[in-house]
């Protein structure tokens, strides 16, 4: 048999032979045989057929996620008494979960935080391992912690995981650098563990000597070549271990051959490389064993699983392709194995879930016994058979996998078999064949292995030479006659008829067994079906079937009595039956319908299987009454119009929901009104087109100026008008103020009508003044008077009652309204009364303001020089002309605007002056 076995993340697996089972190798059909192991365990699973591993593509289902998970790389699978339990560490928070299944490892888990037991949220925990010390009967747990802390925590649960565990440090150990799978098992007498250091690239093994309760010593083991060791699997072949290790990154993973010694420090390490570039980033790895075949499963940390074959020689290079992808990553994936099922724990990694592989369902014959080494079995068919032992599943380092293959042989001692009845006419070989037999020697005087017999039969013995199970037997065989059963051909019956079913003769020795379940020679059958029966004579037997159809008479319903309008006939007469039904109506038709044309009395009879059934209704023929409310009409919304009609002796309803003769309608629509005399229903419709008034608008009321006319406009289509004013036409011109309305009446008579209101509005008008003087060097404020005006011009170009000026000249006003215009013009005349410069002045060429110079009474002056200076010192003009001024040029290009300094020196009646001031160059 090609058996299995599968520990992920951390696995031991032993390739022992076929000594680790005992049993016989030869056993003969029939007889129980004992299988036992000297191999100590506490859980153990045989199988007794063959398991194929080639293609194990697992499926995952979430068996618990969320709070208080909190990213779980790793977790363990244990059984204990019945129940089962797994744990795992939350790597950012330090807290260990126990999940709780249960008698079921597939039911939901109960969660159960247990707290950190002192351990800081630094310490992140990683590897996790539970172990069942047989000697004292105690369950231990164990988890490597990395992070500020490189220790190990040991959780002493006593006698049942369902136990509230102490908890006992165990280090720090200075060897430990980020440590991540832990395995720990039992070699001989002493307790190995070892941890994977992803920092440092070494491996640390743990020994605690024979107590697994003892603080152990560490030491490192460097894996060359190997600069993240993550996760490893562990095997023995032929006396040699071997050890396989993921390297993080780059990605790869590397063999270690320890040899016969599990504690050599230098193990040959050789680099395997990444085959057909399948690692990216490898994490958890695990080895599966068919005893004579070896397969590696490996998972990335995308969740893709490759599949590594080795045949049957560990140490070989390995055929490598990629099975699937579970797109979540793992550290550590615990197996087990439960009704018929290889299932496996995978840790979420990065996530905060636990789910559930399922790898493969063995065959039919599993055998799943805990805590006993033994199982008893008899084999019931010749041939050669495999037998797989599983250990230890749920361990991390103590799983194994052993095989047996025993031949099961046909002889057995009573090979003739019991004495028998055989029915009359048939023939019964009688066979002695043995497994090793040289000779047969039969009471017929036959001498070969098998001989047949016919009636009217006897006592037969033979006596067998050189066989492994049976030497000599003897059997009596009796024939006896066959009965005779038939039911005759399949039956029609209606429903109501009882069919009798049942066979003539037979005897007292007779047994009967129909299908109905009773043993009667003969039944009653009221349903349809297929009845059988069984006659038994001595053990011959004889059999018939037949089919009865119970056909239902057939139901005919015409309906009630009932009228209907002459507009409405014909009416057909319809019934609905079954394929193969026979149809007569009451006019000879043998047709599925009938046309009714008039009043009468009509029937109907079907007959089917025999089966016959029929109905009669009366039809009654009303005439229809005349309905007619008019042609199609315009009206206007303003004025309802009545439409409508009388019958006798009908009743009314109109689409609107009215029910009288007559309505009133002022609105667009279609209405229908439907005449009931008797039943029969007539309805005549009528479109209505309702008008609305006109829509007329003069505009809003508004002003009107002196000698302004204005147009009024109140047309319409197809309309005619009526002014206030007496006019007729669609619109009037008017020149005065005052209230006009118009009144338009359309072609079909609907109003409308609108007013509008012009008041008078006046012209403006302005006034200045009588004409004043200025002095240069005091502004002046000119004020307008103005009266019915929107707004003043100046002939400067600004707006406003009022402006301020400085120099002579002629100055105007403009009045503006909506209605016209009016203006004014003053002269102003410019007197001396002194000298000064300007604070500003703007050189834009407009003629005012455009040169810098000395205003006001220069004939006094004498000994005049004027400079101008720009904000860095530079002299941009000079004049000794007081005349002259400065043109806002400087080197024949116009001078940037801002602040200039002045410097003016001059002399009045004999003294000398100087004058400094600053003032602003605009444009």
């Amino acid at each position: 048999m090609k058996a299995i076995i599968l520990s992920l993340s951390f696995l031991l697996v032993v390739l022992y032979g076929q000594s680790q089972i005992i049993a016989p190798d030869t056993v003969c059909v029939n007889e129980p045989v004992t299988f036992t192991t000297p191999v100590r365990g506490y859980a153990y699973s045989w199988n007794f057929d063959r398991v194929n591993l080639n293609l194990p593509v697992p499926t995952s289902t979430v068996v618990a996620s969320g709070s208080p998970l909190n990213i779980n790389g790793f977790v363990s699978m244990n059984e204990d008494n019945g129940n089962w339990y797994s744990f795992t560490g939350n790597h950012n928070t330090s807290e260990i979960i126990r999940l709780s299944y249960g008698t079921n490892p597939n039911n939901t888990p109960v969660l159960t935080n247990m707290g950190t037991f002192g351990q800081p949220a630094g310490c992140q925990l990683q590897g996790v391992e539970v172990l069942h010390d047989s000697a004292s009967g105690n369950w231990f747990g164990f988890f490597v912690l990395g992070g500020t802390c490189n220790t190990l925590l040991r959780l002493d649960f006593g006698n049942s995981l369902a136990n509230t565990p102490t908890a006992t440090p165990m280090g720090p150990f200075a060897g430990l650098g980020w440590p991540h799978q832990l395995g720990i098992r039992k070699f001989g007498n002493e307790w190995v563990g070892f941890a994977a250091n992803r920092n440092n690239g070494a491996l640390t093994r743990f020994d605690f000597g024979t107590s697994i309760t003892s603080i152990p010593t560490a030491t490192n083991i460097p894996v060359t070549g190997n600069t993240n060791p993550c996760n490893f699997a562990l095997a023995e072949q032929n006396g040699n271990w071997y050890m396989f290790v993921t390297n993080l990154l780059p990605g790869h993973y590397s063999r270690l051959n320890f040899g016969a010694n599990i504690r050599n420090n230098t193990p040959v390490i050789t680099n395997m490389g990444n085959p057909n570039n399948v690692m990216s980033i490898p994490r958890g790895m695990n080895i599966m064993v068919s005893c004579d075949s070896i397969y590696m499963y490996q998972i990335n940390e995308n969740g893709t699983l490759n599949k590594f074959f080795f045949g049957n020689d560990i140490t070989s290079t390995p055929v490598v392709t990629t099975v699937t992808s579970f797109g979540v990553t793992s550290n550590d994936i615990r197996p087990y194995i439960y009704n018929n099922e290889l299932n496996a724990l995978l840790a979420s990694g990065g996530g905060s879930s636990i789910r559930n592989l399922k790898f493969l369902t063995f065959p039919a014959g599993t055998i799943n016994v805990y805590n006993d080494p033994a199982i008893s079995r008899t084999f019931t068919a010749p041939g050669i058979y495999d037998i797989t032992l599983f250990i230890d599943q749920g361990a991390i380092m103590g799983p194994y996998s052993f095989c047996k293959q025993i031949v099961v042989v046909s002889g057995y001692r009573d090979f003739l078999g019991p004495d028998t009845t055989i029915c009359d006419g048939t023939t019964y070989t009688l066979d002695a064949t043995q497994t090793g037999a040289t000779g047969y020697q039969w009471s017929t005087g036959a001498t070969t292995p098998s001989i047949t017999v016919t009636a009217p039969g006897g006592t037969y013995w033979v006596q067998v030479s050189g066989a492994v199970c049976g030497t000599d037997d003897t059997i009596a065989v009796s024939f006896v006659p066959t009965p005779v059963v038939d039911l005759g051909g399949d039956i029609n019956a209606c429903e109501g008829d009882v069919v009798t079913l049942g066979i003539s003769g037979g005897s007292s020795q007779y047994s009967y067994m129909w299908s109905t379940g009773a043993s009667t020679p003969s039944i009653p059958v009221t349903a349809s079906g297929s009845y059988s029966l069984q006659v038994t004579d001595r053990g011959c037997t004889d059999a018939d079937t037949v089919d009865i159809a119970i056909h239902p008479v057939p139901v005919v319903d015409l309906g009630a009595d009932t009228s209907f309008c002459l507009s409405a006939l014909p009416y057909t007469l319809r019934s609905s039956q079954p394929a193969g039904s026979h149809y007569l109506w009451s006019n000879g038709l043998s047709t599925t319908e009938m046309e009714v044309t008039r009043s009468g009395t009509y029937w109907l009879e079907v007959s089917r299987y025999g089966c016959t059934a029929g109905d009669t209704i009366v039809i009654t023929a009303i005439p229809d009454p005349d309905v007619y409310i008019g042609p199609d009409t315009i009206i206007c919304t303003q004025t309802p119009a009545r439409i409508g009609t009388e019958i006798a002796s009908v009743t009314y309803l109109w689409n609107t929901g009215e029910t009288t003769p007559y309505i009133n309608v002022a609105e667009t629509d279609n209405y229908i009104l439907s005449v009931n005399l008797n039943g029969c229903v007539v309805s005549d419709t009528i479109a209505i087109t309702a008008m609305p008034p006109p829509d007329i608008d003069l505009g809003d009321d508004g002003d009107i100026c002196p000698e302004q006319t204005i147009v009024l406009d109140g047309s319409y289509s197809n309309s005619s008008y009526r002014w206030n004013t007496g006019e007729t036409t669609p619109s009037i011109t008017v020149t005065s103020a005052g209230a006009y309305h118009v009144t338009v009446t359309t072609e079909h008579r609907c109003t409308g009508s609108d007013t509008i209101t012009l008041s008078y509005y006046p012209e403006p008008t302005v006034s200045l003044g009588a004409d004043t003087i200025v002095c240069e060097e005091t502004p002046l404020r000119l004020s307008a008077w103005a009266l019915n005006t929107d707004s003043l011009l100046w002939s400067d170009g600004s707006y406003g009652n009022m402006i301020q000026i400085r120099y002579g000249g002629e100055y105007i006003v403009t009045a503006i309204n909506k209605c016209g215009t009016d203006r004014d013009t003053i002269n102003v005349k410019q007197i001396f009364c002194d000298i000064w410069l300007p604070n500003a002045f703007t050189p834009n060429g407009d003629g005012v303001n455009d040169v810098f110079r000395i205003l006001g009474n220069l004939g006094r002056l004498e000994g005049v020089t004027l400079s101008v200076y720009n904000r860095w010192g530079e002299r941009v003009f000079t004049t000794t002309d007081k005349y002259k001024g400065w043109d806002g040029y400087h080197k024949s290009v116009n001078a940037q605007m801002g602040t200039y300094v002045y410097l003016l020196q001059y002399s009045l009646d004999g003294h000398p002056y100087t004058q400094k001031g600053n003032f602003h160059l605009l444009r």
